[in-house]
Parts: structure tokens; C-alpha cells; sequence
């Protein structure tokens, strides 16, 4: 036995491997054995194979490892790739094929690796914030929760032999409390993490193929396929390679899962080669779009009722907590703001007191401080703000006289 995969095997529920053989066509026949599952192809000659019914016996890992060897054979598989393609049968897959001096031998400049994986960390959290809530521009997009819900739920697989392949793997589960359907492991509707990769591969696709043309309109109306694309993701991708250093082209390869393959005429991309001197486009078009949406700033100073969101502290050199504070400011115009400052240590307390006591604080902005946009919830740090005092619990109202 290859001891390589043993502990992958032991892993491996036989209900796992059955569903995996059911979405290629295998198909159940009579036995007069009821601890095993058998299943035979109806295109292979000597496809039987008797899967145990249950995994918890003595010499179920030998077992295991016989029938996978037999199906890997049929399917022209390596049986490594084999169990870790039934694993992850409800995950899509991309990979990014990254090629430069060196990557033919599994290795990359660990400053390449580093600009590589956050790029691809970041233009998921923009893929998904796109799809979750539609804007050609994201403020603080590691801070929404379905974003990270997404990211925790990702994984990065091992890079191959022969090349620098950084592989991620996405559960079409990732964001289940959409109310996606699921009632077994492979019966699923259209799910929202499908709908983010789809997303960030297409907008990857049609950027990397557009003309100058293509992409003066793409930044008048940034949309693929009807969706909206952030300036965040167009940047991400553009940040995946530098430009400037030995890299000669990158490779996208998106792998859907074989729960749910994609119909035909959604003609996805199979294969994305980005040359380096293109990674500016994108980088360009980031630009250009929160040029174009860049809204002027409006000066606000005064007094403003606010609730404190959020706190973190740090004991400084006198023994006293300091620290970031987050605060949902109501300003006189009606909209909503977060806005994030350092505070010394007395006002952190004072601050630390009302998040506790879920309580409402009156802020004095000190001087002129400028707020750009006007979306609600949007983060911002003050150049400087001072607590006033605490008022009691109550509904945030501008009627009140706080000065």
C-alpha cells in the first residue's frame, strides 16, 4: 500500500466515494451481501467494485485502497489525485499557474509568493462583496461578514511538481446561510459561492482579452455578465504579479466541482494566460474607476451622537489600556457613519463602559474633518475626536441638544 495516502483514506466515508462514482455513472447491482455497496460501470469491462457499507472495521484502509487503485485505472487517474478529487467533489477549484525563473522546479521568490496569495485573498474578498452587495466601490471589505465567512471556509491545496501552481479550493457550501438547498452531499442548487468564482474568473477573463476600447467603456459602466465589478477587484487581480520582476505570465484555471458542472452555454472560461505586462491594466482600470466615483468630501464639525461599535486595547508603558474605537456616527444630514480613531487611555474606558452598557455617547469632532461619500456604515478615521460625556440609552435622535 502507498503509505503517501493512507491517512487521506482512513478519512475517506464510503458514502463519499459512492456518491463520487454515482455522478460518473456507475450503477448499483444486485448483491446478496448487505455490508457491501457494489457498483459496476456499464462502459468498463471489470468495473465491479464492492464498496463497504461501513468504515469503522479492521483492514478498511486496505480495502479502500484495492477498489480506489481499480477506479483510478478505469479513469486514467493517479489514485493520490483520485482521492483527493472525491474529497473535495463539492469544492471548486482554481489554480494559478504562476511562471518565471525557477517555478519549473516548485520554487518562487518568497516576495513573488507573497504578492501572489494576497492577491488571490484579496480578489475574493472583492468577488464576494460584489455578489453580496453590488458597488463599483468597497470600503473595508475584510470587515463584512459574509466576506470573511467565505474566506474561513477556503482552502489552499499543494502546489504541483513541476511548476508553481498555488491551489485554492472552494466549498459550494461556503456561504450556505444563503438558504441554499442542500439535502444530500451533491444535491445543490446554484449556490453563491459558485456565483463568486464565476464572477471573479469572468471579470478576469474579459479584462485580459479587452481593447483600449473594451475597457474605456468597461470603466464608464464596470459589469460582467450583468454584475457589478468593484474597483477592489479589478485591483487585486492586477496585484497578483508585479509587472517589473522575471514573472513571464500567469495561469487561471478555475475547476468546477463535480456536484455541479456547468451547462455548456454558460460558456465559462477554461483557461485565463494573463502575459505580465498586462497586470497594469487592471491596476489602471482600479484606478480609473475610483477616479471616476470619487465623490468630493464634505467638512463636518460640531457635536454628534454616536454608539460605540467596537473596541481593542492595548496596556501601554504607564499601565493603562489604550486603543481603536469604532463608532456609528449620526450626522444632521441623516446619514450613518463608522468612524475609527486611537484613543488614550481615558477615553478608551469611557468608550469601553458604553459598549458595554450598549449606551449612547455624544462626540465632539475637533476641527474640520472630512467624510467622503455618502453611504451608510461607511468606515473612517477622524484626525481627532474628544468624548464629551455619556448620555443613557436612547434612540439616536438630532433633535437633541448635545452641545
Amino acid at each position: 500500500m502507498n503509505k503517501v495516502i493512507l491517512p487521506q483514506i482512513e478519512h475517506l466515508r464510503p458514502e463519499m466515494l459512492r456518491s463520487y462514482l454515482d455522478l460518473y455513472g456507475w450503477k448499483k447491482y444486485e448483491s446478496k451481501f448487505n455490508d457491501i455497496y457494489p457498483l459496476h460501470h456499464p462502459e468498463y469491462k471489470w468495473s465491479n467494485v464492492e464498496i463497504p457499507v461501513q468504515g469503522n472495521y479492521n483492514g478498511y484502509s486496505d480495502d479502500m485502497y484495492v477498489i480506489l487503485c481499480r477506479i483510478a485505472k478505469l479513469l486514467d487517474k493517479d489514485v493520490s489525485a483520485l482521492v483527493i478529487e472525491i474529497v473535495n467533489a463539492n469544492s471548486d477549484v482554481i489554480k494559478y499557474r504562476i511562471a518565471s525563473p525557477g517555478t519549473e522546479y516548485g520554487q518562487l521568490p518568497l516576495s513573488a509568493g507573497s504578492k501572489l496569495f494576497s492577491g488571490i485573498k484579496k480578489s475574493l474578498f472583492a468577488a464576494v462583496c460584489d455578489i453580496d452587495t453590488p458597488q463599483v466601490i468597497h470600503k473595508n471589505i475584510k470587515g463584512k461578514k459574509n466576506s470573511q465567512t467565505f474566506i474561513d471556509k477556503v482552502k489552499l491545496g499543494q502546489t504541483e511538481v513541476g511548476s508553481y501552481i498555488a491551489t485554492v479550493f472552494i466549498p459550494l457550501d461556503s456561504l450556505s446561510h444563503y438558504n441554499i438547498k442542500q439535502q444530500t452531499l451533491f444535491e445543490i442548487d446554484v449556490p453563491v459561492s459558485r456565483k463568486v468564482l464565476e464572477h471573479l474568473v469572468c471579470t478576469t477573463d474579459q479584462l485580459n482579452n479587452a481593447t483600449d476600447n473594451a475597457i474605456e467603456k468597461f470603466i464608464d459602466r464596470p459589469e460582467v455578465r450583468k454584475q457589478t465589478v468593484s474597483a477592489e477587484l479589478c485591483d487585486a487581480i492586477g496585484s497578483m504579479v508585479d509587472s517589473g520582476k522575471n514573472a513571464t505570465f500567469l495561469e487561471v484555471m478555475p475547476q468546477w466541482a463535480p456536484a455541479l458542472i456547468p451547462k455548456p452555454e454558460e460558456k465559462l472560461p477554461k483557461k485565463i494566460v494573463i502575459e505580465a505586462k498586462r497586470f497594469h491594466i487592471f491596476r489602471k482600470v482600479a484606478q480609473s474607476i475610483k477616479k471616476k466615483n470619487a465623490e468630493a468630501p464634505r467638512e463636518l464639525e460640531g457635536v454628534f451622537p454616536g454608539i460605540v461599535m467596537f473596541c481593542h486595547g492595548e496596556i501601554n508603558s504607564e499601565g493603562l489600556r489604550e486603543g481603536e474605537v469604532i463608532l456609528k456616527l449620526l450626522c444632521r444630514d441623516g446619514d450613518n457613519y463608522e468612524i475609527s480613531a486611537f484613543l488614550p487611555p481615558k477615553d478608551h474606558a469611557e468608550a469601553v463602559d458604553a459598549y458595554k452598557a450598549g449606551a449612547q455617547m455624544s462626540i465632539l469632532c475637533d476641527g474640520k474633518i472630512k467624510i467622503f461619500g455618502g453611504q451608510k456604515g461607511k468606515l473612517l478615521s477622524l484626525n481627532s475626536f474628544t468624548i464629551v460625556k455619556q448620555k443613557p440609552n436612547s434612540p439616536p435622535s438630532l433633535l437633541d441638544d448635545l452641545s
